[in-house]
């Protein structure tokens, strides 16, 4: 005989049921496949040390990137800021950029 279920954890886990769906339905609205294996594969390539920070900007900031060829200012920001992420020393950069240089 099954256990009985109060209603309380009825409740409970019926609530982790909706944040899984809403959580499910999110992200196949954006595009993304949910399969375990796919999101899997999104985080090698977001943690590839050479195009890992590119892949996350174009994947989850396509907006920001509207344009398939890059500024200067975007290469080097590609190239420069997981250099800082990865440094053991504490480092900051000041860039600056004219207008129309695809700051945002």
């Amino acid at each position: 005989m099954a256990k009985k279920f109060a209603l309380k954890d009825f409740r409970a886990s019926l609530q982790d049921y909706i944040v899984s769906l809403r959580q499910t339905i999110e992200a196949e609205c954006l595009g993304f496949d949910a399969d375990a294996n796919a999101a899997d594969e999104r985080r090698r390539q977001v943690d590839d040390a050479a195009e890992g920070y590119s892949f996350f900007v174009q994947t989850y900031f396509p907006h920001y990137v509207r344009h398939p060829s890059r500024s200067q200012l975007h290469n080097y920001l590609f190239t420069r800021l997981p250099q800082i992420v990865a440094s053991p020393a504490a480092e900051s950069d000041a860039i600056a950029a004219p207008r129309g240089e695809a700051k945002s």
